[in-house]
C-alpha cells in the first residue's frame, strides 16, 4: 500500500500520464477494441475518480460515472510509472523470496472493480503475478482445454491467443468439458500466482486492484517466436479482407499494422534466431515461396480443412 501511495505522489509531481481502457459495466466479456482509450490520465486522476472524490473537467474520468464504468491501466512497465525511481521501486519487491534471482522489469496493472482481461493464453514464457492491493479473480484452464475453448487470433495481438467463448456467458452446452478443467483463484494482497506456459486465464478485478507481474523466459520461446511471426505473415496477407468484414476490430489497439514485407522480415529473423540456437548449420532466409510451400503442404491443408469442417 505504501508503494501504491508513493507511486501516485510521484505520478502527480512528474505529470507522467498513462493510458486507461474504459467501458460500461456489462455482463459479458469486453474485448480491447470495444473499449474507450483514455490517454491523458494520471494515476492520481484515477485515484480521485475511483474514491468518489469531487472532480472537475481537468480530470479525464469526469465524463464517466464510476458506478457505471470500469477503468483499467494494464501492461505498464515500471519505467513508465516510476521514472527515475524505477530501481528503488522495483527493489521493494523481493523476488528472491519466491526463488527468482535476476528478475526482469516488472509490469504494473491497476483497475477498478469490473475491469477484466478476456480469456486468453500467452504464447511466450511463464507468468508470475503478485497482488499488491485489492482483489483479483483468476479463472484458469490448462493447455489441454485449448480445443474446447475455441482459440481465435482476432483481434490479432502478438503473443496472445484469445478464446472464441465468452466465459461470462457460457451455457450448459458450450461449457461441457471445459468446465471440468476450470480452476479459480482469488488473489489478495501478498498472494503470488504462478501461471505455467500456455495456461488460459480470464482475470477480473473484484475491487480496485493493483498487481505486478513478471514474464519469465521459457526454453521453447524461440520456437514460439517463429510461430507468432508466421501468424503475423498470414494475418497481414489477409488484412484487406479482415478490414472489410470486421473494420478496425480485427487488430488489437495495442498493435501496429505491418506491411507484408515487414512481417516477412520478422519471420526471417525468428527462423534464423531459432536455427542459430541449436547445433544445426545456419539456414538461408525464408522466402515468400518457402512460406507458401509450407502452408500449402498436403498435410497442412488437410489439417486446416478438418478444422474448418468441424467448426
Amino acid at each position: 500500500m505504501q508503494l501504491f501511495q508513493q507511486a501516485l505522489h510521484d505520478q502527480h509531481e512528474l505529470n507522467v500520464r498513462s493510458t486507461f481502457r474504459v467501458h460500461p459495466r456489462v455482463p459479458r466479456t469486453v474485448r480491447e477494441p470495444e473499449c474507450i482509450y483514455v490517454q491523458d490520465a494520471t494515476l492520481n486522476h484515477f485515484k480521485e475518480w475511483v474514491e468518489g472524490k469531487q472532480i472537475d473537467d481537468t480530470n479525464p474520468f469526469q465524463r464517466y460515472d464510476r458506478n457505471e464504468f470500469w477503468a483499467y491501466a494494464d501492461y505498464m512497465h515500471f519505467g513508465e510509472i516510476f521514472g527515475e525511481r524505477t530501481e528503488a521501486a522495483a527493489a521493494l519487491l523481493d523476488w528472491s523470496s519466491i526463488g527468482i534471482g535476476d528478475a526482469p522489469q516488472p509490469t504494473f496493472w491497476l483497475g477498478s472493480a469490473g475491469a477484466h482481461t478476456p480469456l486468453h493464453f500467452d504464447t511466450y514464457g511463464t507468468n508470475v503475478v503478485v497482488q499488491l492491493h485489492g482483489e483479483k479473480r483468476w479463472t484458469l484452464f490448462p493447455p489441454s482445454a485449448t480445443e474446447l475453448l475455441k482459440p481465435t487470433r482476432i483481434p490479432f495481438e502478438e503473443s496472445s491467443v484469445y478464446s472464441g467463448l465468452d466465459i461470462r456467458q457460457l451455457d450448459g452446452h458450450s461449457a461441457t468439458g471445459a468446465a471440468a478443467l476450470c480452476q479459480t483463484a482469488v488473489l489478495r494482497p501478498g498472494d503470488v500466482l504462478f501461471v505455467p506456459r500456455h495456461w488460459w486465464h480470464f482475470v477480473e478485478c473484484t475491487s480496485t486492484a493493483m498487481s505486478v507481474n513478471l514474464w519469465m523466459d521459457h526454453p521453447d520461446d524461440p520456437s514460439a517466436r517463429v510461430t507468432e511471426a508466421l501468424a503475423r505473415v498470414v494475418v497481414t496477407s489477409m488484412q484487406e479482407a479482415l478490414e472489410s468484414q470486421l473494420g478496425s476490430e480485427w487488430l488489437s489497439p495495442t498493435e501496429e499494422e505491418w506491411t507484408p514485407d515487414q512481417a516477412m522480415e520478422m519471420l526471417q529473423i525468428a527462423v534464423q534466431s531459432q536455427s542459430s540456437a541449436g547445433d544445426a548449420p545456419p539456414q538461408p532466409p525464408a522466402s515468400f515461396q518457402d512460406v507458401l510451400d509450407a502452408l500449402l503442404a498436403p498435410t497442412t491443408l488437410q489439417h486446416i480443412a478438418r478444422q474448418l469442417t468441424r467448426r
